[in-house]
């Protein structure tokens, strides 16, 4: 059984219907959805050799040149750029809409919740997702949120609590 667990869901630039057409024809059982952090990206030229050179950096080639190139993508004031115009970064994520693809397809789908706790409800809101079916856990993302992970504290209590992992985005530091 093939299955990905880690797959943010972005319905803007691809369909649910799309998703399951292309675990179709790879004979992908399952996917473990996420919500997307961020608003959609495009790379143009400029963008792209940005990310190929730091994507090929932190695989091996300069690690540390690596994570300085990525640490440079996240704007303080919530943007994230690869030297072109930024998108914003979503301080709440959309978990409705993989909640509606786990409902939808339910033998083909389970959930990750992305929550960000400077979000006042965000751990309520997980505590809520985690009680229905589907749902497998919780991810953060305290680089692309701007937050000390110190700040993970009630969400991995909560996790803890429950049972579930609790995976961390850390970034570049």
């Amino acid at each position: 059984m093939i299955v990905d667990a880690h797959y943010h869901l972005e319905p803007r630039l691809e369909t649910v219907e799309r998703l399951l057409a292309g675990m179709r024809a790879h004979r992908i059982e399952r996917v473990a959805l996420m919500a997307t952090v961020s608003e959609p990206l495009h790379l143009g030229r400029l963008g792209l050799r940005y990310w190929e050179a730091m994507r090929g950096a932190l695989a091996g080639r300069s690690p540390r040149w690596g994570r300085l190139l990525y640490a440079g993508t996240v704007r303080p004031w919530g943007r994230v750029s690869y030297l072109e115009r930024g998108i914003a970064i979503l301080d709440r994520p959309d978990n409705d809409a993989v909640e509606r693809a786990i409902a939808a397809h339910p033998d083909r789908f389970v959930g990750w919740i992305v929550a960000n706790p400077r979000d006042p409800g965000a751990v309520e809101d997980a505590g809520r997702r985690l009680g229905r079916p589907g749902w497998i856990g919780v991810k953060a993302h305290p680089f692309w949120h701007r937050y000390p992970v110190a700040r993970l504290d009630d969400l991995a209590a909560l996790c803890q609590e429950r049972g579930k992992p609790l995976l961390v985005h850390l970034g570049a530091g």
